[in-house]
């Protein structure tokens, strides 16, 4: 899996230039949209490779899955807005659910998957995979629990991964853009939120969070983001992975705001 991430990264020239011939053109055409196709299956890989805990990864499938969709919609160009607020709404209440749901991760009865997945993505390794990611089309949704009593019921532990599925999702639903109402101060929220686990219990998967921040904090958030990254320990293929992902989606960011007349960037 790290050779998977790391066998993509470009040279450090390359980088520079490739990085600004490769965004998006799609992001161009619509100045005052940002988004980043792609951004699912790439968060998909670095939380495989953070080893996030299942009952979470099942979530990020969910939003991988409705990443593709919404690429392989935009790319035949038949993207239901409609569509893709209901799908990601469906993934919402799964979310605020899981709380109820630890213990039951085969709560999500299969239904017949509206699309085909494209194979870039693989589930091999997730537990429970197969059914979740079916989810999204169909079948029962979960009741979304009291979000009060969720956060009361949390350790901080539990919340920053919860939080970093919320705020996948809105990347996703809405490009990775932190003057989206549903992603404003979703940095500053998920470095509070990691002040509160002592030093010397955070796993190596709170990259994944920590990697959602840098790509929607300010420049002194992720500043931050990038000294905690380097605190995890994590292994130095993904830690470059993670930073890599950073820098390419804010300096597509400054490059959207150089078409547009409201900044993105702080």
């Amino acid at each position: 899996m790290k050779k998977q991430l790391m066998s993509r990264a470009p040279s450090r020239g390359q980088h520079q230039i490739e990085d600004l011939d490769s965004i998006n053109i799609n992001m161009l055409d619509s100045p005052e949209v940002f988004d980043f196709p792609g951004l699912s299956a790439q968060l998909f890989e670095i939380a495989q490779a953070a080893h996030l805990p299942s009952e979470y990864m099942v979530h990020i499938v969910q939003i991988a899955e409705l990443g593709q969709w919404k690429q392989m919609q935009d790319d035949n160009g038949v993207l239901s807005y409609r569509e893709l607020a209901r799908r990601g709404q469906a993934i919402e209440r799964s979310i605020f659910g899981q709380a109820t749901l630890t213990t039951a991760p085969n709560y999500y009865p299969p239904s017949t998957p509206p699309h085909a997945l494209t194979p870039q993505i693989n589930y091999a390794h997730i537990p429970n995979a197969s059914t979740s990611a079916q989810f999204i089309g169909g079948g029962a949704v979960p009741q979304p629990a009291n979000f009060a009593a969720v956060v009361s019921q949390s350790s901080p532990l539990q919340l920053v991964y919860l939080d970093a599925c919320i705020f996948m999702l809105h990347s996703v639903v809405s490009g990775p853009n932190p003057r989206v109402p549903e992603l404003h101060g979703a940095a500053q929220q998920i470095l509070s939120r990691l002040q509160a686990i002592p030093a010397n219990q955070r796993p190596v998967s709170l990259i994944f969070p920590l990697c959602i921040a840098g790509i929607l904090g300010d420049n002194a958030e992720t500043q931050r983001v990038q000294a905690q990254i380097s605190s995890l320990g994590a292994s130095p293929d993904l830690a470059q992975a993670v930073n890599r992902l950073i820098a390419h989606i804010r300096q597509a960011r400054w490059a959207h705001e150089l078409n547009t007349s409201n900044p993105l960037m702080s």
